[in-house]
């Protein structure tokens, strides 16, 4: 008899059991329908609910009293051109009012009359309207005083028919240097009155006028003016109207004389 052989037998452990897979898959899909269901509920529930209209609005501060505003924008100023150098601004130009009845008038050479009587010129022909005259001494002192005479015209319609003469005096008034913005104009000597009648519109001329001076008379800083007397006579030596006329135009000395607006110097410099 032979060995006696064994046949060893493996026992194959039990198999486990294959996993549906049809069925995990279900299982899987409603885990996440499970989230997204919860997400949503989520949302809307904080739609619902509205928690920031909840949240307390941030405390603002009190106006403090001298703080500093807060600035304003606002659009840029329009930026001016810059002076052009050495130009300024067009000077105004004052037109000297018409002569007045009574009161001294100057620059001018041309008066119109009160009441549209007519005017009166002072012209000399180019020059200077008062001529002042020295004498030779080694320190010149004022002797003469000539004045031109002036042109005196008359208007046409009523208010020159109511006219029967014209007449003119060069009245000499002196004054001091030293006081001449404090003291007042004072007359000296005066021309003879020359008077000339007239009927109509028309020019009257006057001839020149000579005043002498005694120097030896007045301080060393006298200083001599001209005033013009005009008069404007009606029927039966009725005044009309009358002006008072200051020259502005002085020439001292003899040719060529020099020309000055301040009046005749008792005493002249050189």
């Amino acid at each position: 008899m032979g060995p006696r052989v064994y046949k060893a037998t493996v026992a194959t452990p039990p198999s486990e059991p294959t996993p549906d897979l049809t069925t995990e898959r279900v299982r899987s899909g409603r885990w996440k329908a499970l989230v997204v269901l919860t997400v949503a509920s989520v949302i809307v529930g904080a739609l619902l609910w509205k928690p920031w209209d909840q949240l307390s609005p941030v405390p603002t501060s009190p106006p403090v009293v001298g703080a500093i505003p807060t600035p304003v924008h606002t659009s840029p100023a329009t930026t001016l051109p810059a002076p052009i150098a050495g130009v300024g601004p067009t000077p105004l130009i004052e037109h000297p009012p018409p002569p007045t009845t009574g009161a001294p008038q100057e620059d001018a050479s041309t008066y119109d009359a009160p009441d549209d009587l007519g005017s009166v010129t002072l012209d000399a022909g180019g020059g200077v309207y008062v001529r002042c005259y020295y004498n030779t001494a080694q320190a010149p002192q004022l002797a003469q005083v000539e004045v031109f005479g002036p042109v005196i015209t008359t208007a046409a319609g009523a208010a020159g028919s109511r006219l029967s003469a014209v007449s003119w005096t060069a009245v000499l008034e002196s004054n001091r240097e030293s006081k001449f913005f404090e003291a007042d104009w004072q007359q000296l000597d005066k021309s003879a009155t020359r008077t000339v009648s007239v009927s109509g519109p028309g020019d009257v001329w006057f001839k020149n006028a000579r005043i002498n001076v005694d120097a030896h008379q007045l301080p060393p800083d006298a200083l001599l003016r001209v005033t013009e007397l005009v008069s404007w006579t009606g029927a039966h030596g009725r005044r009309l109207a009358q002006q008072s006329l200051v020259a502005r135009e002085y020439g001292l000395g003899a040719e060529p004389y020099r020309v000055t607006t301040d009046g005749c110097p008792a005493t002249e410099a050189g």
